[in-house]
């Protein structure tokens, strides 16, 4: 992986970049990952990680923004992992090319 302030690392299931899901207009990860200035990364997950892993996982990548998601702890991050955006239910986050 190039650790380049491009990196986008995406831990999902590979349904949502289907062209089915994209045509309900809510994937907005196709163009990212058609924008050759970002290296796009995606890693599949299943199960729900400890409150540790995240913890141990931003320190060990040192990323310029965690944005805590399918989570009931999001407020919590804040208190663990820096530079941490916390959105609310439904909040939109823009990413600038």
């Amino acid at each position: 992986m190039n650790h380049n302030s491009n990196n986008i690392e995406a831990r999902l299931w590979e349904g949502y970049l289907s062209p089915e899901y994209a045509r309900s207009g809510r994937n907005d990860f196709d163009r990212l990952m058609r924008n050759p200035d970002v290296d796009f990364h995606i890693a599949h997950t299943s199960g729900h990680a400890s409150i540790d892993d995240p913890k141990q996982l931003a320190g060990s990548l040192s990323p310029a923004m965690v944005v805590p998601v399918h989570t009931s702890y999001r407020d919590a991050y804040s208190e663990m992992i820096g530079n941490v955006n916390v959105l609310q239910d439904g909040e939109e986050l823009v990413l600038d090319d």
